[in-house]
């Protein structure tokens, strides 16, 4: 396809020469005309396809323009000049060591192509001196083209430095050199050492781009948690688009760079603009199949996040029972007692409150015939406790039920969270006379809110550790958080993206939350309390990153590996009141409290029985989630298997068709 001639005699040649001022500026440098080399594009027309307007006609017309040749005083030097796309100047300085080595210098003006990315560089000489150089080339240390901005003087200069720096690091001098023939060695020389990189790079191009397509698999479940469906779908057909039209002949920049540092065995050479078709193809393939992947994932992602064994409560509730009436009075009075009576209590503002408050609780429970042990702590020199009351079970394995007493700063907390105490002290009435098969503990915690939340002296936290430190085998937990507002009107309920899409917009349910690891602690609970009493419940296993997820006493014991499960009404993302001081008693629906309460005695009956068995922490996350990473891992790896059998193939039949020619 291509063919080299000696046209140094020939008028035409002479005539056609490009830049003649470049021509005289080199001899004025003093440098010699060596020869007018043809290079013979033989099929122009068929080549030129490959670009686009105005480059195409340009090309065809031009291809076999002749090139000048002109060696340097010394000879040490050639100096090619010829044209670029648009009637741009490329002026070129190679020199030959005898131990090998090429070293090339080059200037392209105006045009700098982007599948030539690795051919260019910006900026001053110090940078581009920088990143001249690279070795285990076969011709072993031709030197990276290196761009600089200057006039054919400059160009000169700065190749005489990097030929001195080579021929000092190598120990090896350059050959002198000036006739046609010794342009010809070299040439073929520079040439076969290009392509057969550019074909070694076509073969580590695919990997790449089954690298990004595992990038996209990773992100787009978090795309859909964070973002939601809608802008997933966007940013994925984006990145899409970004790929095949940027992205792909950058990774092709890539692999030659990453080629450079081996020899490349591969021959014989491919055609570049199918090498960069191949890459746009196969990076597109990556990508869309990575993407597909991704899609799919998330949606399994999600459903395993979001569904529940049981299906939940639909329609109008049932009447109270005579029971759930009685139930609904002792809520009110125990949410009354705390709320109204007491008032805010916390340690920063209402430390006696607080005090009375725990005083109240420690009561209640010694009423109902319990021993309430005191762990008790100082936060800023207040001192405060936990209440814990026991019923020891057949087995050592311990089920905990536990609410925090104390509000934040600036609220008396009727729903956040005397409701949940007041459900605590109603679930050890029922099991007070009760011998169960797990021990139960429920436990009144101190210091949940700000700003003691997740920090050291959280009541939760105290306890949690103190129990791990003591080797307790705690198989369940169960955090009573905010759980007396309901509301049937549309849209009162919020959620965190992307789970309004699925989940009710009215506030009428009570939720179950943990994370992916308490899983089956989660399934397992809402079953029992779907089971027991028709009332509205949704459920959702999230990771701790999810807004919500983490904002209770559960996260404590998260935090040394017990499993963990938070019931609530979802607190911020329904009740206006929340951390308000209108968060008051009035607020609270007692009648749905008594049979959110009903449930909740199903759930711990559940739990305490030798029908539950404890699969959280290593079915709930880890052996799904490596079944999804295995999956999309293989079917990835099928599809680059693919690309690469692609490639290979379509650089097999360009050869055959180069060696033809």
């Amino acid at each position: 396809m291509l063919n080299y001639r000696d046209v140094t005699s020939d008028p035409d040649a002479q005539a056609q020469q490009w830049f003649p001022e470049i021509i005289d500026t080199l001899l004025d440098l003093g440098f010699k005309r060596a020869a007018i080399a043809a290079v013979t594009v033989e099929d122009p027309v068929a080549v030129s396809q490959h670009y686009k307007e105005p480059d195409r006609t340009w090309f065809a017309e031009s291809a076999n323009r002749p090139t000048t040749l002109l060696h340097s005083p010394d000879r040490d030097a050639f100096a090619e000049l010829s044209g670029w796309f648009g009637d741009s100047p490329s002026l070129r300085f190679r020199s030959v060591l005898d131990d090998g080595s090429v070293v090339e210098t080059v200037r392209q003006w105006e045009r700098l192509p982007i599948l030539n990315r690795e051919l260019n560089e910006w900026g001053d000489q110090q940078s581009v001196k920088s990143r001249q150089t690279r070795g285990h080339s076969p011709s072993r240390g031709r030197s990276k083209r290196a761009i600089i901005e200057g006039d054919p003087g400059k160009l000169w200069e700065i190749h005489k430095t990097h030929l001195k720096e080579i021929e000092g690091r190598r120990g090896a001098k350059a050959i002198p050199h000036g006739s046609f023939d010794d342009w010809l060695k070299l040439s073929k020389m520079v040439f076969a050492h290009d392509t057969a990189t550019a074909r070694q790079a076509s073969m580590m191009t695919p990997p790449l781009m089954g690298a990004i397509g595992i990038g996209f698999v990773a992100a787009m479940p978090l795309m859909l948690l964070f973002a939601g469906a809608k802008w997933t779908i966007v940013v994925l057909v984006l990145a899409a688009w970004f790929t095949g039209a940027y992205l792909a002949p950058w990774v092709n920049w890539v692999s030659l760079r990453l080629t450079m540092r081996f020899p490349p065995d591969f021959v014989p050479p491919t055609d570049g603009a199918l090498l960069l078709r191949r890459t746009l193809y196969a990076g597109s393939a990556a990508v869309v199949l990575g993407g597909l992947i991704a899609v799919g994932m998330g949606a399994g992602a999600v459903g395993y996040m979001t569904m529940m064994p049981v299906s939940g409560h639909e329609g109008a509730l049932e009447e109270l029972t005579d029971e759930e009436a009685k139930r609904a009075k002792r809520l009110r009075a125990s949410v009354d007692a705390l709320a109204t009576e007491i008032g805010e209590r916390n340690v920063d503002n209402f430390p006696g409150a607080l005090e009375l408050a725990a005083v109240w609780v420690e009561k209640e429970l010694q009423t109902q015939g319990f021993e309430v042990r005191r762990q008790a702590f100082e936060a800023r020199g207040v001192k405060t406790r936990n209440l814990i009351v026991e019923i020891p079970g057949e087995s050592e394995e311990i089920v905990v039920i536990g609410a925090h007493y104390d509000s934040a700063p600036g609220t008396p907390g009727a729903n956040d969270n005397a409701t949940g105490v007041a459900v605590l002290l109603e679930l050890s009435e029922v099991y007070r006379d009760i011998k169960p098969y797990r021990t139960l503990r429920f436990v009144a915690f101190t210091n949940e809110e700000p700003p003691w939340f997740k920090s050291e002296k959280m009541g939760s936290l105290v306890y949690a550790r103190s129990c791990a430190e003591a080797g307790d085998d705690i198989v369940a937990m169960v955090s009573l958080e905010t759980m007396g507002f309901y509301s049937d009107d549309p849209g009162t309920q919020h959620y965190p993206k992307p789970f309004s899409a699925l989940y009710p917009d009215q506030g009428n349910f009570i939720g179950f939350v943990s994370d992916l690891t308490s899983r089956e602690l989660l399934h397992d609970g809402i079953a029992a309390f779907r089971h027991r009493v028709g009332f509205p419940s949704e459920g959702a296993a999230l990771p701790r990153s999810i807004p919500g997820t983490t904002w209770s006493d559960h996260w404590s014991f998260w935090m040394v590996d017990y499993p963990a499960i938070m019931v609530t009404d979802t607190a911020p993302n329904r009740y206006a009141h929340y951390h308000e001081q209108t968060d008051t008693t009035d607020k609270v629906d007692f009648e749905r409290l008594a049979r959110v309460t009903s449930g909740m005695e199903a759930v711990v009956s559940h739990l305490q029985s030798p029908d539950y068995v404890n699969l959280s922490g290593w079915l709930g996350s880890t052996k799904v989630w490596l079944g999804y990473l295995f999956f999309a891992i293989t079917v990835l790896g099928w599809a680059i298997v693919g690309i690469f059998r692609a490639a290979a193939e379509g650089s097999r039949k360009v050869a055959e068709v180069w060696d033809e020619n």
